[in-house]
């Protein structure tokens, strides 16, 4: 009986993967306000300072078994100034059953890192300056990004600590760093994942 449940469960994880596309896309979801005056997400807030959540997706990622991706997306935000209190992004695919937006198994797809930066004309001027949360090509690290250990663990800011942004400032950029790894058996995947140390690996 449990080797027949064992070959159901894997007949039934084989189905699902055959269904599913290898077309990863990162989903960023931001909670802010339209000021950056507003109260903290556990109360209250004006009328006219009505937290918002919004989510953006990037171009989808087409990834063969063992293939990465390390590339920049534009994603679209809510016209500045807004205060930014809440940031969590996770890799996603679209169910082709249903064409919901449903996350990606941690197994199936290595998050190396995303970051999250701005290239606004207010911060041409940090264009030169080095950070780890500002890659080439960024004028200014948003200051949000993180890796698979990270996945389903939003940052957040509490009143009156906030992330804010420029006047008419309405897009972000992405860095998207992630590895395709479904399919794959635990030591296909270790391989992928770092860097071989011995000669036995």
């Amino acid at each position: 009986d449990d080797l027949e449940m064992k070959s159901q469960h894997k007949n039934m994880n084989q189905t699902r993967m055959n269904r599913l596309s290898y077309k990863f896309a990162l989903a960023a979801t931001l909670l802010s306000q339209s000021t950056a005056t507003g109260n903290s997400m556990f109360s209250t807030a004006p009328d006219d300072l009505e937290m918002k959540s919004t989510t953006r997706l990037t171009k989808p990622l087409p990834l063969a078994v063992g293939e990465v991706s390390n590339t920049f997306h534009t994603l679209d935000i809510p016209p500045g100034p807004i205060a930014v209190y809440e940031f969590k992004a996770d890799i996603v695919e679209i169910d082709p059953d249903t064409n919901e937006i449903i996350p990606v198994p941690l197994n199936e797809a290595y998050l190396h890192h995303h970051v999250v930066g701005s290239n606004h004309k207010s911060y041409e001027h940090m264009k030169d300056s080095h950070s780890p949360m500002k890659p080439e090509g960024m004028f200014k690290g948003v200051g949000f990004g993180a890796g698979t250990e990270s996945r389903g663990t939003p940052q957040k800011f509490y009143y009156p600590f906030a992330f804010t942004t420029e006047p008419d400032e309405d897009t972000w950029i992405a860095n998207v760093h992630v590895i395709n790894t479904r399919e794959m058996t635990t030591s296909q995947a270790g391989h992928c994942l770092e860097c071989p140390c011995t000669s036995e690996d």
